[in-house]
């Protein structure tokens, strides 16, 4: 049988951007800080985007909003990971799922620095098809910072500016099980000056090795 063209790669990538539009206007700054990063607290200060494709009248249907309860198959915690997953379950595809979080990024004291951390990984049935994302987004200015590799990312330039922080899985070739992981989420100020107490052992350094050349 001959599948619907509403996932075709053309316009997988497209599509998944307008889905985040829409429900990012609409949704409202959770704080001033980015909140329950560790999600200790369930899924608390975090948004959830789910697009499913009903198989019977070959029509779209994406809810958002705090619906992790309603999808706990598509939404999972272990500790401090979170799971995105492609679902299905009777006539509906649950496809294209997002998880996301408008905030105000930390402001910088004077010779402090931002770095987002964060250890990510997926598992998609088609590298080609198939679609995940991880990024910080600029609302005012649409810019983003591409998250998907992990690791450690230096946002010292992204102080003050409102943001969001998102995360999806997007299944283009009609096999479900394609997921998105992540855990270690963190934002944190560091110096970018030593201390007193570093540049004195710099400082004895630097003349142990002088005597020692004398």
């Amino acid at each position: 049988m001959e599948q619907p063209d509403r996932r075709a790669p053309c316009t997988r990538r497209p599509l998944t951007t307008m889905l985040l539009v829409a429900a990012l206007g609409c949704s409202q700054f959770a704080s001033a800080d980015l909140m329950n990063s560790d999600f200790s607290d369930g899924f608390n200060g975090w948004q959830a985007e789910v697009t499913s494709y009903n198989l019977d009248t070959a029509t779209d249907t994406t809810l958002s909003g705090d619906i992790f309860a309603d999808f706990s198959d598509n939404f999972s915690l272990s500790g401090d990971e979170v799971s995105l997953s492609t679902t299905a379950s009777g006539n509906q595809e649950f496809w294209n799922i997002v998880l996301f979080q408008d905030f105000v990024v930390d402001s910088l004291d004077a010779g402090q620095s931002l770095t987002l951390s964060l250890d990510i990984s997926s598992q998609l049935t088609d590298e080609l098809f198939d679609f995940s994302f991880a990024q910080l987004r600029n609302l005012q200015t649409n810019d983003v910072l591409d998250l998907s590799s992990g690791g450690s990312f230096d946002i010292s330039t992204w102080a003050g500016v409102n943001a969001s922080l998102e995360f999806g899985v997007q299944d283009g070739d009609f096999i479900l099980g394609d997921s998105l992981s992540f855990s270690g989420l963190s934002i944190m100020q560091s110096s970018t000056i030593p201390e007193p107490a570093t540049l004195l052992l710099f400082g004895l350094g630097a003349l142990a090795l002088t005597r020692k050349r004398n």
